[in-house]
């Protein structure tokens, strides 16, 4: 996962990253900064991760 997205977080929220979490299979990287859990990844591994926050409101 990319330093700077993990150093924005922290900057914005006042906190330390506390965790990173690799993922190997499907290769992406979980960090989490303050009560935020930031995915990082090329955007070909978090396609179906973000397809979940498009679900019709009652199907998440």
């Amino acid at each position: 996962m990319a330093s700077r997205l993990v150093a924005f977080h922290e900057r914005l929220l006042d906190e330390q990253c506390a965790a990173r979490f690799p993922i190997p299979d499907p290769g992406i990287e979980i960090a989490a900064v303050g009560s935020v859990h930031v995915g990082g990844g090329t955007g070909e591994r978090l396609a179906p991760f973000r397809a979940v926050g498009n679900l019709p409101a009652g199907r998440a």
